[in-house]
């Protein structure tokens, strides 16, 4: 599979707030415009844009292609495991735990 996965589950655990951030940077939250190759805020985000996020920083945002494609990798790897296994599509409830 090609591409860019795109995942709106949650990311795991929060990081710990930067002690040094700036009081707007803890309330604006930032975004990665796709289209635009931009990093935007909610101040200047459309409603209709192409983004990735919310972001805390202006510097993660920035890193969020990056970060999809870290994402894309690591998941295209475990397919390729999973496959290799000779694992198929699906599962059987009496396999999971309660």
């Amino acid at each position: 599979m090609s591409g860019i996965r795109w995942s709106l589950g949650s990311p795991g655990p929060a990081a710990p707030l930067d002690p040094g951030l700036t009081r707007r940077e803890l309330l604006v939250p930032y975004w990665y415009n796709v289209d635009t190759k931009s990093v935007e805020s909610d101040e200047t985000r459309g409603q209709d844009a192409n983004v990735m996020g919310p972001y805390a920083t202006e510097a993660e945002a920035r890193q969020a292609i990056e970060h999809a494609r870290e994402n894309t990798e690591r998941w295209d790897d475990e397919d390729r495991e999973w496959d290799a296994k000779g694992a198929t599509p699906g599962w059987d409830d009496e396999d999971q735990e309660d």
